[in-house]
């Protein structure tokens, strides 16, 4: 394999990884979301 066949590789794996943590936060975010929705909820009344 030829230097270029690894960059490509090492690029390939950058994308998946910043994808997979997008992913991953948007998880969090959408959790931290209904959490704060609940506790406001809770203070209201």
């Amino acid at each position: 394999m030829s230097e270029w066949g690894y960059v490509g590789v090492a690029y390939g794996l950058t994308w998946l990884t910043l994808i997979g943590y997008g992913i991953y936060l948007g998880s969090r975010v959408r959790r931290a979301r209904r959490l704060l929705e609940r506790t406001t909820r809770e203070v209201e009344r």
